[in-house]
């Protein structure tokens, strides 16, 4: 599964949803950076490139797509039905 923590990430560098849409010139609007900071499921990858671009302009820091997106890889059965 994949899920966001662009919250998470806002949070640790005391950032808010309105500085990032305005670090992003108006290209993103606060609706659509609050739905993904809380966890909507769909993005461009233009968006993505968007709020990668913003953070490191707001952090001076270099931001890499595992900041703000987090990979669960899914639980797999242990065995099969019936075995023993």
């Amino acid at each position: 599964m994949v899920e966001w923590t662009l919250k998470e990430y806002l949070r640790a560098h005391d950032l808010s949803v309105y500085s990032l849409v305005k670090a992003t010139d108006g290209a993103l609007s606060n609706t659509g950076l609050y739905n993904l900071s809380r966890g909507t499921k769909q993005v461009k990858l233009e968006t993505l490139d968007l709020i990668l671009t913003a953070l490191r302009d707001l952090t001076g820091k270099d931001v890499a797509i595992g900041d703000v997106l987090r990979y669960t890889p899914p639980v797999k059965a242990s065995g099969f039905a019936g075995e023993g």
